[in-house]
């Protein structure tokens, strides 16, 4: 697939989460997450910017009805943050890895770790 391609699927991605969570997501169109937890738990996480407008304030939210609602939300970096990616590790925590600008002057890579027993809250 090109560029042009990729961007074409994620953005109709992000219009049927949309429609079918009925909730909007804000979204200034640059790579979130989305993982289903376990199969056939109903968990899933979504990690995405918050800001209508700029790369910042990465948020995970938590549905524990498939993404037709979204109750939990939790920052994890308040600042410049973009393309994230998530993965359930072994012992079932969920890490979560995002560029952002915190670390380095020109950018850089970090991880936050969502411990399964830990709410989001």
């Amino acid at each position: 697939m090109s560029v042009k391609e990729n961007y074409a699927t994620a953005i109709v991605f992000i219009i049927l989460l949309q429609l079918i969570s009925g909730v909007i997501c804000a979204e200034p169109f640059c790579q979130g997450s989305l993982l289903q937890y376990t199969p056939r738990s109903g968990v899933m996480f979504l990690s995405n910017s918050s800001h209508p407008s700029r790369r910042q304030n990465l948020c995970i939210s938590v549905s524990h009805e498939e993404g037709k609602t979204w109750s939990e939300k939790k920052s994890v970096c308040s600042g410049k943050a973009a393309y994230s990616d998530m993965v359930v590790l072994e012992n079932e925590d969920v890490l979560c890895i995002f560029e952002t600008d915190r670390l380095l002057a020109h950018g850089g890579i970090y991880q936050v770790v969502i411990n399964k027993n830990q709410s989001m809250k």
